[in-house]
């Protein structure tokens, strides 16, 4: 398995700083388990990063899980760092949209993620760990409602 990491300075997404490494995993696929598989290559990512950042963007789910920890919540919990899940596909609950292309995910009655589109995709935004719906908007401001493009970067780096 191959990691990537990206750090950027918001606004402007100025590139800081980048990473990637391999690394056998032992644990296969399971869903719901995601972070079992990917957490432990994600943490030893942010350990290697020289430049701190304020907020880690994850592949994967926050509280808009099951469990309602998914693995920005859980790779939050395990490093002390604020997260924030970006997924390209809803895991649970629905969406209500607001407008033609903004939406909040409840589950249960609650707010727990932001819907967007861009272009022909939709993505999933829910608060990790030290995050809140708050952080969500301010993060759709900084990166010009593409924050999906921050973490399409990591992934680059993880496929090179």
């Amino acid at each position: 398995m191959k990691v990537g990491a990206a750090v950027f300075e918001l606004p402007g997404v100025v590139a800081l700083e980048e990473l990637s490494f391999s690394g056998r995993t032992p644990f296969p696929y399971v869903p719901g388990l995601f972070y079992l598989r990917e957490g432990p290559f994600v943490t030893e990512a942010l350990r290697r990063l020289s430049v701190v950042p304020d907020l880690v963007l994850l592949e994967g789910h926050g509280i808009a899980h099951p469990r309602r920890a998914g693995l920005a919540s859980v790779v939050g919990l395990v490093t002390g760092r604020p997260t924030v899940g970006i997924a390209k596909g809803l895991l649970c609950g629905e969406v209500s949209w607001d407008s033609e292309d903004t939406g909040w995910v409840t589950l249960d009655g609650e707010r727990v993620g932001l819907a967007y589109r861009c272009g022909r995709r939709t993505y999933y935004l829910s608060p990790g760990h030290l995050t809140d719906l708050e952080t969500l908007l301010e993060l759709m401001d900084l990166t010009d409602r593409r924050p999906h493009e921050l973490v399409r970067r990591a992934h680059r780096l993880s496929r090179s």
